[in-house]
């Protein structure tokens, strides 16, 4: 059963805190490398066999690291090499003993936060909002029993590597309200298990790959990024579609949106989407609302709407 050791505090806010936080530096921080490869522990956890596995200075975050903190838990195995002074007492950071394994058994208090633990795996690694900054390095793809990746609201800054299509168990990636930058990896795309894409207010520029095949993702949030070019065709079991804030553009096509059946919230106000929406788009089965309001929309067709639409049925423009 999985150890579930913490709970993420919801945020009050989108926008990253200031505090004071926990300083921490890269040239004194081993974390992920070392998971699946160190075997101090009684109990080892074995993400990929330790002789594949060279000395990896830095398997999760590269660069200035100031703040690398809690939230959940996260799979193989992790081991800190820390000489870094914590300012914040409250930081998860300073609950962490960086020479223990976090999945070792019998269970201890040795990591009281940002970690979970399925057997000898971590299957959850979630930071608090304490403006860490950093990388994420392709190592991150050593943590093939990873589920929820969260690492929302901080600063962690540099490109998404492509190396993360190499999770296959993921099922949530929270990266919002950081400062990412450059491309939506297309290999994104491959990751068969992503329920929740959360990607919002970064700076990701580029155009929207194709994530057609990601038929579990039901959540889809690119929201105040850099994101140029048309909307392709969308995953089909979408709930939430949220892409406000980019410079997307061109008409709004039936095929981007061919069979979102489920598709409830739509999102995709302040871009440039241009030409005519036509009565296919009110006419979605589950749509309950939709925000468009500052784009560049030439006329909108409402003629086969119900003739007598309830409260639910309404789409606010503005």
């Amino acid at each position: 059963m999985p150890a579930h050791i913490c709970k993420k505090k919801t945020p009050q806010s989108p926008t990253p805190k200031n505090k004071t936080q926990p300083q921490l530096h890269s040239t004194l921080l081993n974390f992920l490398p070392r998971l699946p490869l160190f075997h101090h522990a009684p109990a080892q956890i074995h993400l990929l066999p330790p002789p594949l596995l060279p000395p990896i200075p830095f398997l999760f975050f590269s660069g200035p690291l100031r703040h690398f903190s809690r939230r959940r838990r996260r799979p193989p195995r992790i081991q800190v090499r820390r000489q870094a002074r914590l300012h914040s007492p409250t930081s998860c950071l300073a609950t962490w003993n960086f020479s223990a394994d976090p999945c070792a058994v019998p269970r201890i208090t040795h990591f009281t936060c940002g970690v979970t633990c399925s057997g000898d795996r971590v299957v959850q690694l979630t930071l608090d909002s304490q403006g860490y900054s950093g990388t994420l390095t392709p190592f991150i793809s050593k943590l093939t029993q990873l589920i929820t990746l969260d690492l929302g609201d901080n600063n962690f800054y540099g490109p998404i590597p492509s190396s993360i299509s190499s999770l296959p168990n993921l099922r949530n990636l929270i990266l919002r309200v950081n400062s990412f930058s450059g491309p939506l990896p297309p290999s994104i795309a491959t990751l068969a298990s992503l329920g929740t894409l959360d990607l919002s207010r970064n700076s990701l520029a580029g155009t929207l790959p194709n994530l057609n095949s990601l038929t579990g993702l039901t959540r889809l949030d690119l929201s105040y990024n850099k994101l140029t070019g048309s909307l392709p065709r969308l995953p089909p079991n979408l709930n939430e579609l949220a892409l406000k804030a980019n410079s997307l553009s061109g008409p709004l096509t039936k095929s981007s949106f061919g069979g979102l059946t489920r598709l409830m919230v739509v999102e995709l106000s302040e871009n440039s989407f241009t030409g005519s929406l036509e009565s296919w788009f009110f006419l979605l089965p589950s749509l309950q609302q939709a925000n468009l309001a500052k784009n560049s929309l030439t006329s909108v067709a409402v003629a086969n709407l119900p003739p007598t639409p309830t409260p639910a049925n309404w789409w606010p423009w503005i």
